[in-house]
């Protein structure tokens, strides 16, 4: 009998209307996020190397591909579809292009260009060994010009040596 008591006491207990709850309070969006037609998320729907090679294929369903009536919930056809052209141009600007191959003529430009490459750099090379060897030339010319100078110097003392030791024999002679 005494369990019988509990259970309905129990059942009381949970029968009893709890208080009401009061209502969420409700949302109201700001000027910035009416503005915007579609929610941003945190996590992207599609990887970003599948989103950058499938992006620019995007379109908007439309009549002539067998739809009864097509409708789009934030804004009317016109501005749907400039939406999504804008935003495909946005995505060609900032997305990294996975499919990209060089062409033959890429191929055939960079050939060139490193041919041309080469020889400039070769011409700079010879010019550089060109001006070496002219530097060169030059140091050798300064450095027999100060030999013949120095060898001129000393022959010019040495003859202005020789006449004084004459005069002074002269001077000798004739003082005698």
């Amino acid at each position: 009998k005494e369990e019988d008591e509990e259970e309905d006491e129990e059942e009381e207990e949970a029968e009893e209307p709890e208080e009401p709850e009061e209502e969420p309070p409700k949302v109201t969006l700001d000027a910035d996020e009416k503005k915007l037609a579609h929610r941003p998320t945190s996590t992207p729907d599609l990887l970003p190397l599948v989103m950058s090679a499938s992006f620019a294929k995007f379109s908007l369903p439309d009549k002539s591909e067998g739809f009864d009536l097509v409708r789009y919930e934030w804004s009317k056809d016109a501005k749907a579809l400039e939406y999504l052209k804008q935003w495909k141009l946005n995505r060609k600007i900032n997305s990294r292009v996975e499919e990209l191959r060089p062409s033959a003529w890429f191929h055939q430009k960079v050939q060139q260009m490193s041919k041309a490459t080469k020889e400039w750099r070769q011409r700079v090379t010879d010019w550089k060994a060109e001006q070496l060897k002219k530097t060169k030339q030059r140091e050798t010319q300064k450095a027999a010009r100060a030999q013949a100078l120095a060898k001129l110097e000393a022959q010019t003392k040495a003859s202005a040596a020789k006449p004084e030791d004459k005069r002074t024999e002269k001077d000798a002679e004739m003082d005698k």
